[in-house]
């Protein structure tokens, strides 16, 4: 590259500077100190020695500011980049996002499968006049390290409290999780569960555990809730925390229960099967952070049994 040989000829160039002022600084000493080739050589030693150090010095200087320079050309750039290409002009503060959420992201996450299981409980109850079903979820994801270090990834699994009629919790239990590792089981002594940090994290039970992922390495995470309360007419969503490549989902229920779901994402969700007790889908292509998907479910109506039909009277002869 011509800016390579540039600055390895100008390095060369510094160095033949210097050593032209040290071989005339210490071949001075080999003259008579009192005469006038001794002061001559010495002098135009330390001349060589000092303009190497001011040429130093000032090219330091200057590639200091050019570097500077160039960053915030390259920024400029980055954040004018989709403006240039697509001819609109974003707000700054969209672009920081997608700097700060996707593309300074230390994560990401492939093969992303989430399971559902809605079941009627062994016997029937209510919470606020509403019947209850149970919901269990089983996440499994490849995480993988995109940094060159060894760094933490904070697994965190969101539960939701049950919620009444009100909207307000009325369950306050947490249940228990279980989560693996490359198929290696975690002690449940190991997770951290978080208390709630504002008023939207106050329906929600955090449970975080950190897995370490060494460089350019990746680990396959596990998540598994036990059965939880849920009304019987209810919602749930499942969003994602980190950019993925795609979202597999599949939900199981009994043929009591009438399932339907949509993605938050701009894309429609790809249902790949469905039938009175079980929906699977996926989204192809990738989610941003807190994409997802939504589903909801409500009891099935009744469908009446047809009317017997009366005996027609034989016609009269």
């Amino acid at each position: 590259m011509t800016w390579v040989r540039d600055l390895i000829r100008a390095s060369g160039l510094y160095l033949i500077v210097f050593a032209t002022g040290a071989a005339f600084v210490l071949g001075s000493y080999r003259i008579d100190h009192h005469s006038f080739w001794h002061h001559f050589t010495r002098d135009i030693g330390i001349a060589c020695l000092v303009a190497f150090i001011v040429i130093v010095t000032i090219e330091q200087r200057q590639r200091r500011e050019q570097n500077q320079e160039i960053r915030r050309f390259l920024s400029e750039t980055h954040e004018h980049l989709f403006s240039t290409i697509l001819g609109v002009e974003f707000p700054g503060e969209v672009w920081k996002l997608l700097v700060q959420k996707v593309m300074k992201e230390k994560f990401f996450r492939k093969d992303t499968h989430v399971f559902y299981k809605l079941s009627d409980p062994a016997e029937p109850r209510q919470i606020g006049g509403i019947d209850v079903v149970t919901i269990q979820q089983v996440t499994s994801m490849e995480v993988v390290n995109l940094t060159g270090d060894r760094v933490v990834f904070p697994a965190r699994f969101f539960v939701e409290r049950l919620q009444g009629p009100d909207h307000q919790p009325v369950l306050d239990r947490k249940p228990d999780i279980e989560v693996s590792v490359d198929g290696i089981a975690i002690a449940q002594s190991e997770m951290k569960a978080r208390e709630p940090v504002g008023k939207s994290d106050e329906i929600y039970n955090l449970y975080e555990f950190d897995v370490e992922i060494g460089k350019d390495d990746s680990k396959i995470v596990k998540m598994r809730d036990y059965p939880r309360d849920k009304l019987v007419v209810d919602s749930e969503m499942w969003r994602s925390v980190y950019v993925c490549d795609g979202l597999f989902i599949s939900i199981t229920f009994p043929d009591t229960l009438e399932v339907d779901i949509d993605a938050i994402h701009p894309d429609p969700i790809e249902i790949l099967y469905r039938s009175d007790t079980m929906i699977t889908a996926r989204i192809e292509r990738p989610l941003l952070p807190h994409n997802g998907v939504a589903f909801w479910w409500s009891r099935r109506a009744a469908v009446a049994a047809p009317a017997a039909r009366e005996p027609e009277e034989a016609a009269a002869p």
